[in-house]
């Protein structure tokens, strides 16, 4: 395998890791493919490396590190746990090696959000430090449960509702989504099967369309994939009771346009509903209680990290080429998506480390 970091640092980077109350895990490099395929969404999906062993079971190389340590959790049927990782992983990016180094921490357990959301920035920040100690790019925040706590006040139906979360964190997909919601066209009937894969969303809809696809012969990679062509029918099939006013879509739109530190921030979120609100300002403050320097935090409300797991606060921080060299955020329901009985608290971080050197000729995500 190759190896462009030197052993001396990742042996002092995996000691800073233990150093922090982390359990180090070393997961295998070949992993099953479907947990990714089935909980990762589609930018992840078109990246990874498949393969297949003799069972004909569908194996890749290690996209992440996420739902591995998930896996890891779950088996074990441990309690709250940190685990913490550094170890290559595959994937392909449009410049750079598809091979690269990550080292994290998996934050499983933890009732209290506030704090373990501000933990694991604070604690990303302070790995970053070890390896650029001169570190002051950017750093970002975003929090899609605000966003649909807005959803959920404006009262909008499911439809509307689950095309604007597929939108979420790609602004041209939801200004075009708004505008078919507030004008919309008319769709066309659904086969059956399909339509009721449609009621349950975007992943749903993925997966009956890709067994249709299945039993025509017709592979994802000749063309559209499934999930494309799912998010093309749940922005098609908003017609009759399925739109919004152009009063919703403007609060909309507005929360939308907040970019400001975090510090600042909660003075221009007056369409957040109150305890939406609340739990906001409760981050904020575990970050101030983490010695975070809040006005170099960004909260950016149309922010959203494109693994489709995440479901609530997420973060990057950005090297001067403007390429993310940390990632993170909370995945509450990953758990249950893998097989947990209930949804399970979590939040989570990656450094780069490719990018992470003041040098860093990385490519962005």
């Amino acid at each position: 395998m190759k190896q462009d970091w030197p052993f001396s640092a990742r042996a002092e980077l995996e000691s800073a890791l233990t150093d922090l109350g982390c359990d180090l895990v070393d997961l295998p490099i070949l992993q099953p493919a479907d947990p990714f395929l089935d909980t990762a969404g589609e930018d992840l999906r078109r990246r990874i490396f498949m393969t297949s062993d003799d069972a004909g079971t569908l194996m890749c190389l290690r996209p992440e590190f996420t739902i591995p340590v998930c896996l890891r959790h779950f088996e074990s049927a441990k309690d709250a746990t940190r685990y913490a990782y550094v170890g290559a992983v595959f994937r392909q990016r449009r410049h750079g090696g598809s091979e690269f180094i990550q080292a994290g921490i998996e934050d499983i357990g933890d009732e209290d959000r506030s704090e373990s959301d501000a933990r694991s920035l604070a604690e990303s920040l302070t790995l970053l430090r070890k390896i650029n100690p001169d570190y002051s790019g950017p750093i970002r925040i975003g929090d899609q449960a605000v966003f649909e706590a807005i959803l959920d006040d404006l009262d909008l139906d499911a439809v509307c509702r689950q095309s604007l979360i597929s939108a979420f964190g790609d602004p041209q997909k939801m200004k075009a989504t708004l505008a078919r919601l507030v004008d919309p066209k008319p769709a066309r009937s659904l086969p059956d099967d399909l339509q009721n894969a449609f009621a349950s969303g975007a992943e749903a809809l993925r997966k009956a369309i890709s067994e249709r696809m299945s039993k025509a012969g017709l592979s994802e990679s000749d063309g559209r994939t499934a999930l494309e062509i799912a998010e093309r029918i749940l922005d098609q099939q908003t017609v009759g009771d399925h739109r919004m006013s152009g009063s919703q879509a403007r609060v909309i739109g507005d929360f939308l346009t907040i970019k400001l530190p975090c510090s600042q921030a909660r003075g221009a979120m007056g369409m957040v509903p109150k305890q939406a609100l609340e739990n906001f300002q409760k981050r904020v403050e575990a970050f101030d209680s983490q010695g975070l320097d809040l006005t170099r935090i960004q909260f950016d409300a149309a922010f959203g990290r494109p693994l489709d797991y995440y479901t609530g606060f997420v973060f990057e921080a950005l090297n001067d080429g403007e390429e993310v060299i940390i990632g993170g955020g909370r995945y509450d329901h990953l758990l249950e998506m893998l097989g947990d009985e209930k949804p399970v608290p979590a939040v989570g971080f990656s450094i780069w480390l490719d990018r992470a050197r003041p040098s860093s000729n990385g490519d962005a995500q």
